[in-house]
């Protein structure tokens, strides 16, 4: 399998009701009680088994966290639109890997750990250009978007003039979004590509995947929330500091890193355009 990628691009099994899995960690010394994390699919930061097990680059970030605070954390498995409502309710504390939006700040605390950048993944034998936020407006390409998913006004932007002319759709995860791709149901997937990792490796054997820019679309921030409703300061305190911590030290990276292929990885490293083969980790 092959996929394009560029440097400035830097993660439901869904379930009828919340699955709830299993607490990671030790005895919470750390923390005043269980922190609830709500999980869906985003990539390789979060994998949803087929057992409801949670792995990926952010479970080993949560298990670093529980190791070296004390804390324990218990995973849902949610629909990431439902993620943010029960956020919003404080049925989870945590909501992860999630960008910048003004709506989200008026219920939990955000806490910077990098920039992501969205573009238009599409199949190599049927490529998008690259084209700006003007030209994507105005021509007639059909998109997929992610249900939960928001990178910024300029996104939403796009995503509601898109709507208006009843040429998007939006599908509740990244698989979903990858099968429509494949079955040619839209030319183009609107999103942080790497977001769809996992869902690529799992459905699109044989398939090249383009990424085009999208000129004039800014970087958006990205992080973890933490909920105001029911998580005490010291708590999120205790927390926020030392996710902080592990970027800063590059301890993030490095996980990241493991959990994606090289020639993925090698693309944030790169100062031009990579296009390589693969063969997926395990």
């Amino acid at each position: 399998m092959q996929y394009a990628t560029v440097r400035w691009l830097s993660r439901i099994v869904l379930c009828s009701t919340t699955c709830f899995v299993a607490a990671t960690g030790k005895a919470n010394a750390g923390c005043s009680r269980p922190i609830a994390i709500a999980a869906s699919p985003m990539g390789r930061a979060m994998v949803i088994e087929k057992d409801v097990h949670v792995t990926g680059y952010t479970r080993d970030i949560v298990d670093r966290v529980s190791r070296e605070t004390g804390c324990t954390f218990k995973f849902y498995v949610v629909p990431r639109p439902r993620a943010f409502l029960m956020l919003r309710t404080g049925e989870v504390d945590i909501v992860t890997d999630a960008t910048l939006t003004d709506d989200r700040l008026q219920h939990a605390r955000f806490v910077e750990l990098g920039t992501i950048g969205v573009g238009l993944v599409s199949l190599a034998r049927k490529p998008v250009p690259r084209l700006s936020m003007a030209a994507i407006r105005e021509s007639q390409i059909t998109l997929i978007g992610i249900n939960g998913h928001d990178y910024g006004s300029e996104y939403q932007q796009l995503v509601s003039h898109a709507k208006a002319d009843g040429r998007i759709s939006l599908p509740t995860s990244p698989e979903h979004a990858m099968k429509m791709l494949l079955a040619g149901r839209a030319q183009a997937i609107l999103t942080a590509p790497f977001t769809l990792i996992e869902a690529w490796q799992q459905f699109g054997e044989g398939e090249k995947l383009v990424v085009s820019e999208i000129q004039g679309m800014p970087v958006t921030k990205y992080g973890w929330y933490f909920s105001n409703a029911k998580m005490n300061k010291v708590d999120i305190a205790t927390i926020a500091d030392k996710v902080v911590a592990l970027t800063q030290s590059g301890e993030v990276r490095k996980l990241s890193y493991y959990h994606y292929p090289d020639w993925f990885t090698a693309s944030f490293r790169a100062t031009q355009r990579v296009d390589a083969t693969t063969e997926k980790k395990n």
